[in-house]
């Protein structure tokens, strides 16, 4: 169907885990985790964020017990992704309503993190637009239909 440069998957982590262990030698629940995004126009071969430079119990972004602080918000990386794929900038904050609780740095920009605008997001002038209608498989190619 030709929509690979259209697509992107992102995995996220539930939850991350603390540093150090507990009484059980396990980990607890803890603040923060990852993300990972593939896509045809996704710029792979980078991380992005920031990673703390002290993990000891004494630094600055740690609660204890191996508790950090996260450096990046969910926001971050999603209000970028819908940027690419046409969400205008006047529907945002009803999107991502904790957005104006962190600086305009603190955003990826999409250009940063993508190669191209989804091709169901442009214009014939090449401007982006919100997404209408994104091609649906056959009731045949689905499973489970006959």
């Amino acid at each position: 169907m030709s929509l690979w440069n259209n697509v992107t998957t992102i995995q996220v982590s539930d939850f991350a885990r603390t540093l150090n262990p507990n009484s059980g030698d396990g980990t607890d629940h803890a603040w923060g985790g990852n993300y990972m995004m593939f896509g045809g126009s996704v710029k792979g071969g980078q991380v992005v964020g920031t990673y703390p430079d002290d993990l000891t119990d004494d630094g600055p972004r740690t609660l204890g017990r191996g508790r950090m602080i996260p450096t990046t918000s969910w926001d971050a990386c999603f209000k970028s992704i819908a940027s690419w794929t046409g969400v205008q900038e006047t529907d945002m904050p009803g999107i991502f309503p904790n957005m104006y609780n962190f600086p305009e740095s603190h955003f990826f920009n999409a250009n940063d993190l993508f190669d191209q605008i989804p091709d169901s997001v442009l214009t014939s002038s090449g401007t982006s637009k919100p997404p209408k209608d994104y091609p649906t498989l056959p009731q045949s190619n689905l499973r489970g239909s006959k």
